[in-house]
C-alpha cells in the first residue's frame, strides 16, 4: 500500500527542487555538474511519484490548489508537479487534460515551459506541434520556445506554423526559427529586416535569427541599428556582434565602446566576448580600479574568458568580500600585480591571430567540452559560437533538462568524431 505521507513528501520535494532550479539556472556561475545534480534529484522524486499512481496526482493537485489559493510566489513549481505527472505516462489525453485544468491559472506558463524542456518523447513532440498554433497565448509561446527540443517537428509543417505570426510585435517565432535552424526561412526573415524600422520591437529577434541562420549581411546592419536606437547599453547586441565580427570590424566595434565612458562596463565585457588576447593589457588596466570594484571584477572575468586563467585557483584575488552590487555577478576581485606578472610571463602563449574561449582556440571539440563542464555563462557563449559555426543546426539547449543536454552532447561528440 502506498504511504500518502511519503507521496506527499515527494510532491513537496519536486516542487521545492524545481523552484531552486529556476532560481539557480540564471546564475552565470552555475556549473553544469551542479545543474545535473539538481535535475537528478527532481527525476528521482518524479520516479517515486510515478510508482505511487493516482494518489500522487491527487496530492499534487491538492498542493497546487492550496498554493494558488494562497497566491504563493512559487506556485509555478506546484503547477510543474501537476503537469509533470501527466507527462510521465506519455498519454496524450492525460497531457491535454492537465493543460485544460491549469490553463489560465497561476503559474501555468512557467510550469508549461518547464515540462516542455523536461520531456522529449514522441507524444510530447506531438503536443508541441499542436500547441504552436494554439489560440491560448501561453501554450503557443511555450511551444515556440521549446520546439527546437523536438526535431520530429522539422519540415514544412513547422515552417508554416513559425511564419503564421512572424510579423507580430513580440515575434517569438523569430527565436524559434533561429533555435530550430530553419535556414529555408532566411529569405523571409531578411525581408522582414528590410522593412522594419530601428525601433520595431521585433527587430532584435529577427536580426539575431538572421545571424544564426547565416544571414550575416542582413543581420549585422540591423543589430547596429537596434543598438543605436536604445537609450542605454545593449549587452545582448554586443555579445552577438563580438561573436560574429572578426578582424578590423571587431576591433573597430570594441574601440568605439572603449571610447564611450558610459559604455565602460559593456566594453570590458565585450573585450572578453571577443576572445582576442590583444585586449588583455587594456583589461589589466581596468582590473585595478579602486573606485569601481564591479568594473574590476568584470575585467578579471574577461581576462579569464580569453586566457582560461582561474583567478581563485591561482590565488590572484584580493581579499575584499564579494559583495554583489549593481547586478554584477560575484566574480573574484583581481589582484592586478599578480595578474600582470602572470601575463608578462605567458602572453606569448596567446598569439593575436585567433579567437580564444577560456584559453583555447574556438573549435567544435573545445566548445563541446565547455558545454559539458563549464559555468552557465561560458556554456551560453559556447552555444552561441557553435550556432554561428553551424547555421542550420538546432541551437544547444543550455536551459533544458540535464538529461536532454547530455543526449545532445553525445550526438555532438559523435558528429565531431565523424568530421575528424
Amino acid at each position: 500500500m502506498t504511504n500518502p505521507t511519503i507521496v506527499a513528501q515527494h510532491v513537496t520535494d519536486v516542487a521545492t527542487t524545481w523552484w531552486r532550479r529556476r532560481r539557480e539556472i540564471v546564475d552565470v556561475r552555475l556549473r553544469f555538474d551542479r545543474l545535473a545534480d539538481i535535475d537528478g534529484a527532481i527525476d528521482a522524486h518524479l520516479d517515486g511519484l510515478r510508482e505511487a499512481g493516482e494518489i500522487a496526482t491527487e496530492l499534487a493537485e491538492a498542493a497546487y490548489d492550496k498554493a494558488a489559493g494562497r497566491r504563493c510566489h512559487d506556485v509555478g513549481a506546484d503547477a510543474f508537479v501537476v503537469l509533470a505527472l501527466a507527462f510521465l505516462g506519455e498519454a496524450r489525453e492525460a497531457m491535454d487534460d492537465a493543460l485544460a485544468r491549469l490553463s489560465g491559472q497561476p503559474g501555468f506558463s512557467d510550469a508549461l515551459h518547464g515540462v516542455l524542456a523536461w520531456f522529449d518523447s514522441h507524444a510530447v513532440s506531438g503536443l508541441v506541434g499542436a500547441q504552436i498554433r494554439s489560440a491560448d497565448r501561453a501554450c503557443r509561446l511555450a511551444a515556440l520556445a521549446r520546439c527546437h527540443l523536438h526535431p520530429v517537428l522539422a519540415g514544412g509543417r513547422l515552417d508554416d506554423a513559425l511564419l503564421a505570426h512572424a510579423a507580430s510585435a513580440d515575434a517569438p517565432e523569430f527565436d524559434a526559427i533561429a533555435q530550430c535552424g530553419r535556414v529555408a526561412l532566411l529569405p523571409r526573415v531578411a525581408g522582414f529586416l528590410d522593412q522594419a524600422t530601428p525601433g520595431h520591437p521585433a527587430l532584435f529577434n529577427a536580426a539575431r535569427c538572421a545571424l544564426l541562420l547565416g544571414g550575416r549581411d542582413a543581420a549585422i546592419p540591423a543589430l547596429h541599428a537596434y543598438a543605436a536606437a536604445q537609450t542605454g547599453p545593449a549587452p545582448e547586441v554586443a555579445k552577438l556582434l563580438c561573436a560574429a565580427l572578426s578582424g578590423s570590424e571587431l576591433h573597430n566595434y570594441i574601440a568605439t565602446l572603449m571610447r564611450c565612458a558610459q559604455q565602460r562596463s559593456l566594453a570590458i565585457q565585450a573585450a572578453g566576448w571577443s576572445g582576442d588576447p590583444l585586449h588583455v593589457p587594456w583589461l589589466l588596466a581596468q582590473s585595478d580600479d579602486s573606485d569601481d570594484s564591479d568594473a574590476a571584477r568584470l575585467a578579471g572575468e574577461s581576462v579569464r574568458l580569453i586566457t582560461g586563467l582561474d583567478l581563485d585557483a591561482n590565488r590572484m584575488v584580493r581579499g575584499e568580500p564579494r559583495s554583489r552590487t549593481n547586478d554584477t555577478p560575484a566574480y573574484p576581485l583581481p589582484d592586478r600585480a599578480r595578474l600582470q606578472t602572470w601575463w608578462d610571463a605567458n602572453a606569448q602563449c596567446y598569439p593575436g591571430d585567433m579567437r580564444y574561449l577560456l584559453g583555447r582556440p574556438v573549435s567544435d571539440s573545445w566548445l563541446v567540452h565547455v558545454l559539458s563542464a563549464g559555468e552557465q555563462a561560458h556554456r551560453e557563449l559556447a552555444a552561441l559560437h557553435r550556432a554561428l559555426m553551424h547555421p542550420g543546426e538546432s541551437t544547444f539547449p543550455v536551459h533544458a533538462a540535464a538529461r536532454i543536454q547530455r543526449q545532445r552532447l553525445e550526438r555532438l561528440r559523435g558528429d565531431d568524431h565523424d568530421r575528424s
